[in-house]
């Protein structure tokens, strides 16, 4: 009778170690970085017997927890984290370029605009040039033409600032995840296998994977404890046993480098760091765009106003100082400095001034960075809704492998709890089985 009481002690303690995973299953039902456990319940080990004559065949020993055993679908992982990694590029390219788009906005206090009221104004001041009202409008104008292209080129400098405190955010980021994974190698070398303490690490190891996959998408090799070894694909270490590599970015934002420990690393394609730096690229592009058509805009409208003469019959000034977006500004103060005049004719400046407008002038300049503009970023948008459809259905795999389906939980749970009252029927039957030899006697 001791060995059925043994039998039936048994397996309570192994359908209640199997009923608290069902349970703890069931909890985190709505946690994503949770893979749903398993209690594999076993035979237990017989035990030797000091005599020959002992029959070991029929020494039932009953049940014993053969350990936790966790769902999970390595290729699924993996093809989440490839995922993510094209999800965290197209996300932070399409971001950014948003940012630049709103920074050179087309609204009508913007360039392409505030250029159409100046060569407006140019235009009526020609039917009446001795107009000293319209001389002032078109200096104003002008004033407005130069103000927005410095409000354009400021706006486009905060985003640049903006993109590299977000690179050095990522790069932070990056190396908090690399040390998340370098201290979980190293408590999981102390775990035991199948354990829950061990499952539980394994869960926060593939959560710091996805996290670290969407901005810097690396390499995994698995160890016998199931810690991991992480290389860039240039063969960079950046988590080998306990030792994590630190990152950041180095370089300009014209071409950020990616630094492994201060010394440069190739940049993978993908990531939130390789849309990023793919990001500042561009916007430097865009840049130097912005400040050619401002530059070339004010040697223009210099040159034709040196063409002409004022109201004074002087040689026309220079209007406009600086080359680039930011540094253009309006030097003419008196509106009788508008050159106005050519070859004695009194509106003989003004009307050549439709000359400027050409395919290679200010404006189809502007038309052009915009229209470049726009295009790179719906290109961007539609690269991010495909990348984000990708990611849902990576999720979707891995989530058959490693979810917790509620439904399949109920009825498990019911299993176990139908197994759990027939183990202590069992302890049951012994007990009566024990008092009724007892009251023989």
């Amino acid at each position: 009778m001791s060995d059925l009481l043994g039998i039936g002690s048994s397996g309570l303690r192994a359908y209640r170690a199997a009923l608290a995973a069902v349970s703890e299953n069931i909890v985190n039902a709505d946690n994503r970085d949770y893979s749903r456990r398993r209690v594999d319940v076993v035979e237990a080990m017989a035990v030797a017997r000091p005599s020959p004559l002992y029959a070991a065949n029929r020494d039932f020993q009953g049940a014993d927890v053969g350990g936790i055993r966790r769902s999970g679908d390595m290729l699924a992982d993996q093809g989440l984290r490839f995922a993510l990694a094209a999800s965290g590029t197209a996300n932070a390219r399409a971001a950014w370029l948003e940012q630049a788009e709103v920074a050179l906005g087309d609204d009508a206090a913007g360039v392409g605009q505030r250029l159409g009221v100046f060569f407006a104004s140019a235009q009526e001041l020609a039917g009446a040039p001795d107009s000293a009202a319209l001389r002032a409008t078109m200096l104003s104008a002008l004033d407005d033409v130069a103000r927005a292209f410095n409000a354009a080129g400021n706006r486009l400098t905060e985003v640049q600032a903006q993109l590299g405190d977000a690179l050095a955010v990522s790069a932070g980021d990056a190396s908090r995840h690399l040390a998340t994974l370098a201290g979980l190698n190293r408590d999981l070398l102390g775990t035991i296998d199948g354990s829950a303490a061990q499952a539980q690490m394994f869960d926060q190891r593939d959560a710091a994977l996805f996290k670290l996959s969407a901005i810097l998408p690396v390499t995994v090799s698995l160890g016998t404890k199931g810690d991991v070894a992480l290389t860039l694909a240039d063969g960079t270490s950046l988590v080998n046993g306990v030792n994590a590599a630190a990152v950041t970015i180095g370089g300009s934002m014209d071409a950020p480098a990616l630094l492994v420990n201060g010394t440069a690393a190739a940049l993978p394609p993908e990531g939130a760091l390789a849309g990023q730096a793919g990001s500042a690229a561009a916007l430097s592009a865009h840049r130097v765009s912005l400040d050619n058509v401002a530059g070339n805009f004010a040697a223009a409208l210099n040159g034709w106003q040196a063409m002409g003469t004022a109201a004074g019959g002087s040689a026309g000034a220079p209007l406009l100082s600086g080359s680039d977006a930011t540094s253009l500004t309006l030097v003419a103060t008196d509106p009788a400095a508008i050159a106005a005049a050519r070859g004695g004719v009194a509106n003989g400046n003004l009307t050549a001034l439709a000359a400027l407008r050409d395919p290679a002038g200010a404006e189809a300049g502007w038309q052009s960075l915009v229209n470049v503009l726009a295009l790179q970023g719906e290109s961007s948008r539609i690269a991010q809704d495909a990348a984000d459809t990708q990611v849902g259905h990576a999720r979707v795999r891995r989530d058959a492998a490693s979810a917790v389906d509620l439904d399949a939980e109920a009825a498990e749970m019911v299993r176990l709890q139908q197994a759990y009252e027939a183990a202590a029927r069992v302890i049951q039957v012994a007990r009566e089985t024990i008092n009724a030899i007892l009251a023989i006697f």
